[in-house]
């Protein structure tokens, strides 16, 4: 069973990405609801896939990103970051810090079931 992390603040988006993840098989859903959180349970559960906003209270999706890569427990974690404000970051610049890919918003079903097969199911 592959494990998937999804951080993010908003507990509806959570519930949502949750609920849509039912309907995948062999995917164990593990969520936190900001940065510090996440790379904890990151630390702890070594998902095969995390995935993180962007704007999050405490620590946000950047923050996470470059704790998680400077770790080696965590640091061949593929990430993706969302957003919805895309045009407050540069792509490259994140791409180049070890985010697999940045995702603006919205994010339709068939976006995320390609990006969550090119990761947990290659």
């Amino acid at each position: 069973m592959k494990k998937l992390l999804f951080i993010d603040d908003e507990p509806d988006l959570r519930s949502i990405f949750k609920m849509f993840l039912s309907s995948m098989n062999d995917i164990l859903f593990l969520e936190a609801e900001n940065g510090k959180q996440g790379i904890a349970v990151a630390k702890k559960e070594k998902p095969d896939l995390i995935i993180t906003d962007f704007k999050m209270p405490i620590m946000n999706g950047l923050e996470v990103i470059q704790e998680l890569k400077k770790s080696n427990e965590t640091s061949s974690i593929p990430i993706i970051m969302y957003t919805g404000y895309s045009a407050e970051l540069d792509s490259a610049e994140i791409l180049k810090i070890g985010c697999e890919e940045l995702i603006p918003k919205p994010i339709y079903t068939d976006v995320w079931i390609a990006l969550i097969n090119k990761y947990l199911f290659p």
